[in-house]
């Protein structure tokens, strides 16, 4: 994971949270109402407890969210309802091909689902992705 942290390109970087870099930027210490949004999969998670002696409220009042896998209902609303809002459509059997590839017990991870359609996005040649761009991806 690498950041720079401010606008002004201090150039500091997180780096390996575990590694090296032991103390966080001056703006996370100091109370200047800066906010540092991080995001990370959360097998690296566990890695900013070596922050916890600088950054004393970096867990403060639950402030992690963590993203839960989706119901099949709800990945197929996040497949579509996006989508839509840019004028763009999934034939619906493309839908069902990929929340029954996807599906685990039931359960769609939301990382894997953005894989998919990030990238049938960005390779759709019109307004509908459909089962040949599906089958070519």
């Amino acid at each position: 994971m690498e950041s720079t942290t401010n606008a002004r390109n201090t150039g500091y970087r997180l780096g390996d949270i575990g590694g090296a870099y032991r103390r966080p930027p001056m703006c996370a210490i100091s109370v200047s109402g800066v906010h540092i949004v991080l995001s990370m999969r959360e097998q690296f998670f566990y890695q900013l407890d070596s922050f916890r002696d600088h950054i004393p409220r970096i867990f403060h009042k639950e402030s992690n969210l963590r993203l839960r896998w989706l119901s099949i209902a709800a990945a197929r609303q996040v497949i579509q309802q996006p989508a839509e809002k840019f004028g763009v459509t999934f034939e619906a059997e493309v839908i069902d091909s990929i929340l029954r590839e996807l599906a685990e017990d039931g359960w769609i991870e939301p990382a894997r689902l953005q894989i998919v359609c990030d990238t049938l996005r960005d390779q759709r040649r019109g307004s509908v992705i459909d089962s040949e761009l599906y089958n070519q991806a």
